[in-house]
């Protein structure tokens, strides 16, 4: 028995030296909106799509520069993708650059390297795309 209880305590004490911290950093939320354009009430199969990108300023890496749409339907038969970029260029933005999400009660003003607190980035992307014709 004192055997058995020796391995257990050393086993835990062996795996307690293999632990490390582990840091990740993501993106906090997302939110994807499309909104359908018709000209005199006729259907032009196109589409406004806008992504909101929330960024913890806590991340040090940045926003992409773009984003691809992937859209498909079965009944139709059809598929594709479109490119959104964040500013027409596709470069990604700089850190600090999207717009500051004031959170209530944490005062927190601003999205400053080395924030102690928690604050949030919002990068929009917004292109209008249009389905192929079936």
């Amino acid at each position: 028995m004192r055997i058995c209880v020796l391995v257990l305590v050393l086993s835990v004490l062996f795996c307690g030296t293999c632990i490390q911290r582990v840091n990740a950093y993501h993106i906090a939320a997302v939110n994807i909106t499309y909104v359908g354009i018709d000209t005199a009430g006729v259907d032009t199969f196109s589409y406004v799509i806008t992504v909101k990108i929330y960024r913890d300023c806590s991340n040090p890496n940045v926003a992409p520069g773009f984003i691809t749409i992937n859209y498909s339907s079965m009944s139709c038969g059809l598929a594709g993708s479109d490119t959104i970029n964040y500013d027409g260029s596709g470069a990604a933005p700089s850190v600090g650059t999207g717009t500051f999400i004031q959170l209530p009660c944490l005062g927190v003003d601003t999205c400053d390297p080395g924030l102690l607190g928690y604050g949030v980035e919002e990068y929009v992307y917004s292109s209008t795309i249009t389905l192929p014709d079936t």
